[in-house]
């Protein structure tokens, strides 16, 4: 007969408990956003992150993704490490941890009129129209355009309640003649079977 001692269960957190582990989280996360902004790097910021720091609508994040060139990794990982943030690469992109803060860093590489990003899933030929530079508290920061970022979350395979929400805060910024050039000049390349 197995006799197996009761376990207690942990107690459950309080939606206060809640709340100021999101209010702390956010605050690791903003603080290393302000850290990596210092890098002086040419970085290129996308996603719910782009979208709250053009809106001004806060939102919760996973993590922050953003782009940088190939030829700019060696000397950005460095300040990184200088900075206490750890590096680990995954699938073709680097994850940043620094606390609870987490940066999804995608590498590129510059061709002609396009910034191309190449992962597991495919490879992305980014018109150069698709990004513009936004000014905020913090100065000057670059990122993929509501046009392009409307275009990557509605070519989603399912438009969920959040991918709604975040395609709901980017209408009011679209330029539909913008939309259309880089709609025509967007690429996307899929990986081979081979």
């Amino acid at each position: 007969m197995n006799h197996e001692t009761p376990r207690e269960q942990p107690p459950q957190p309080t939606n206060e408990d809640i709340e100021r582990y999101k209010r702390e989280k956010r605050e690791e996360l903003n603080g290393a956003f302000e850290e990596i902004l210092s890098s002086g790097s040419p970085l290129f910021f996308r996603g719910s992150w782009a979208g709250e720091l053009l809106s001004g609508v806060p939102s919760e994040h996973w993590d922050i993704d953003f782009y940088i060139d190939n030829n700019e990794l060696g000397k950005f990982n460095e300040f990184l490490v200088s900075h206490g943030f750890k590096i680990e690469k995954s699938d073709g992109k680097f994850l940043i941890t620094k606390g609870r803060a987490l940066f999804d860093c995608h590498p590129w590489r510059e061709e002609g009129d396009y910034f191309v990003g190449e992962g597991p899933h495919g490879t992305f030929y980014f018109p150069k129209e698709g990004f513009i530079t936004i000014e905020t508290e913090s100065g000057p920061v670059n990122i993929m355009s509501p046009e392009l970022m409307w275009i990557m979350k509605k070519g989603g395979p399912n438009l969920d309640s959040k991918r709604k929400a975040n395609l709901d805060k980017l209408e009011g910024f679209l330029n539909t003649d913008k939309l259309k050039i880089i709609s025509d000049k967007f690429k996307f390349i899929p990986p081979s079977d081979n």
